[in-house]
């Protein structure tokens, strides 16, 4: 599947969850949907090379303004490990989106494959908007402790999200070796491996050296 293709529903999805006149059933399944869809493209991503991926498992890096809170930085870290790629928050001189006047402001960046960067951005957004949405005191100490307690909450998901994709990794590649070793010892007990197992016992170990010499390797 490719990056825009994936992209483009994942968005989709975010756009259901966050629909104001989605039933919260509704919406849970469409945020499900789109972070199942996420971890497990980015699990295969994880396994593939440089080559022949259409430049989605390029490295990439991307710098967005935000992260002038503890909780919005660790909202940050929890889904880029999650989706594989490293997260900075840094401070750059730069100018806020809106406004032409440049200072020094908080910063993400994301470093890592190209779809994995791209997937946290978009998750991220949506939390934090959403998480903006839900707030309904708009007292300073109570509107925080709310976006404190409810980003709390969805970083322990997304950590245990995270720590059952890879025991399903895991699981897979015992699996997959599991199901080699059994291959070969059936492969150990049929008339084939045994013919060749005895013809091993009549192959020469003399190695041969120059005309009319050899070097015995075994005596």
């Amino acid at each position: 599947m490719e990056l825009e293709k994936i992209v483009a529903r994942v968005q989709k999805l975010l756009s259901l969850a966050g629909n104001s006149g989605a039933t919260e059933a509704e919406a849970a399944t469409a945020m499900e949907k789109a972070q199942g869809l996420l971890t497990a493209y980015n699990l295969d991503m994880t396994t593939v090379t440089n080559g022949g991926d259409n430049g989605m498992g390029a490295r990439g890096e991307e710098r967005l303004h935000g992260g002038g809170t503890k909780w919005t930085q660790e909202l940050w870290r929890a889904v880029a490990d999650l989706n594989f790629c490293f997260y900075f928050n840094v401070e750059e001189y730069r100018t806020r989106p809106g406004s032409s006047k440049k200072r020094m402001r908080a910063t993400h960046k994301l470093v890592g494959r190209t779809v994995n960067v791209v997937s946290t951005k978009i998750m991220c957004e949506y939390i934090e908007q959403t998480i903006e949405r839900l707030v309904k005191d708009n007292q300073p100490l109570n509107k925080l402790a709310y976006e404190e307690g409810m980003s709390d909450r969805i970083i322990q998901r997304v950590n245990q999200r995270r720590r059952e994709a890879l025991a399903e990794k895991r699981w897979s590649k015992h699996k997959t070796r599991w199901r080699q070793e059994t291959a070969r010892e059936q492969r150990r007990r049929s008339g084939s491996y045994q013919e060749g197992y005895d013809k091993g016992g009549s192959v020469s170990l003399d190695q041969q050296v120059g005309k009319g010499r050899s070097n015995k390797l075994l005596s």
